[in-house]
């Protein structure tokens, strides 16, 4: 048919010998070539040598299409699968070839026999399809193990990596969407919990794995202002200390202005039945720096009206030296305008 290429499969090929023998070629290649209406030249390579085949083009006509139903029997209320249908279109040079694209008439089988449209290429056929009563046999369920269960999740949490699938008579299956799950998730061991759905029951087997609490991740302040007592590292403000975590120990203290090395601050799991941390200890600095004067160049009287006498800045009326500061030096006069 017009279109189309040469099959090689209707290709024999043969190789002359100067022994007037002959052999069966097995190893050819084909001109690719689409086949026009007429008379077609098509070029055969083998063994180095060339040679070629005329093939007649036709105009492609179809006649009338059919299926065929190859799936088993279907349970009621459910509709035809379209893969287990093959429709094959009839040409008038008697070819045949197998139709893709065609359409299913939208109809839920009921029991006994049932008459189903198809359709394609601008034809219609039909299929018979025998319609059973649905019998559930069996449910069975999976779990994918691929995402770790930490001893925080619930049943409810893992629902959503159960597959279940209901078994029916006619060795068809479908999926279970509304089941429930019975069992106690425990930490470092398989647990098997019960799965039941459509009146029926089957288990699975879920690993769990404690909560890893990383406590490097905890954030400390280090670095604290003067302030004449014993000051330890603290949690950076904002910072909450993971669920299953606690700090028994901030380690030991500073008071004067300077750094302490090797400040260990020491953490306790909660509940170790569900929680592990990466370590119980953290060893820190802790660096005490000096408290800021109080005192600023705003404080300052720098403006004088002259007096014919030497005069020098002044702290303004009203300000009052912080606790433990003194001013040593006032820096130099002036007298004169300017």
């Amino acid at each position: 048919i017009e279109g189309l290429k040469v099959n090689k499969a209707d290709i024999k090929v043969t190789a002359h010998y100067n022994n007037n023998t002959t052999s069966n070629v097995e190893d050819f290649e084909v001109e690719n070539k689409a086949i026009e209406v007429g008379e077609n030249t098509i070029t055969i390579t083998a063994l180095e040598n060339t040679t070629t085949i005329k093939v007649n083009g036709i105009e492609k006509s179809l006649e009338n299409i059919t299926a065929e139903y190859t799936g088993s029997d279907v349970i009621e209320g459910l509709k035809v699968n379209k893969a287990d249908i093959k429709v094959t279109a009839h040409y008038n040079n008697n070819t045949t070839s197998n139709v893709e694209d065609f359409e299913v008439e939208d109809k839920a089988i009921e029991v006994g026999e049932n008459t189903i449209t198809i359709t394609a290429l601008e034809n219609t056929t039909t299929i018979k399809v025998n319609g059973i009563e649905k019998s559930l046999t069996e449910i069975t369920a999976e779990y994918d193990n691929s995402t770790p269960v930490l001893a925080t999740a619930s049943l409810e949490d893992i629902k959503k990596n159960v597959t279940v699938t209901a078994h029916y008579n006619n060795n068809t299956t479908a999926n279970v969407e509304d089941f429930e799950l019975e069992g106690q998730l425990v930490a470092e061991q398989d647990n098997v919990i019960t799965v039941k759905a459509l009146d029926m029951t089957t288990t699975i087997t879920v690993t769990v794995n404690k909560v890893v609490i990383d406590t490097n991740l905890v954030e400390f302040e280090t670095s604290l202002v003067y302030n004449g007592e014993a000051q330890q590292v603290r949690l950076k403000e904002g910072t909450t200390l993971p669920e299953g975590l606690r700090i028994t120990d901030f380690g030991k203290t500073r008071t004067n202005v300077g750094t302490a090395q090797g400040v260990v601050v020491t953490f306790e799991v909660t509940n170790p039945d569900v929680y592990t941390a990466t370590a119980l200890t953290r060893t820190l600095s802790l660096t005490i720096t000096p408290a800021p004067l109080g005192i600023t160049s705003e404080d300052f009287e720098t403006e004088f009206t002259y007096n014919g006498e030497a005069q020098s800045i002044k702290l303004k009326d009203g300000v009052t030296l912080p606790e433990g500061v003194v001013i040593t030096d006032f820096g130099g006069t002036r007298t004169n305008v300017g």
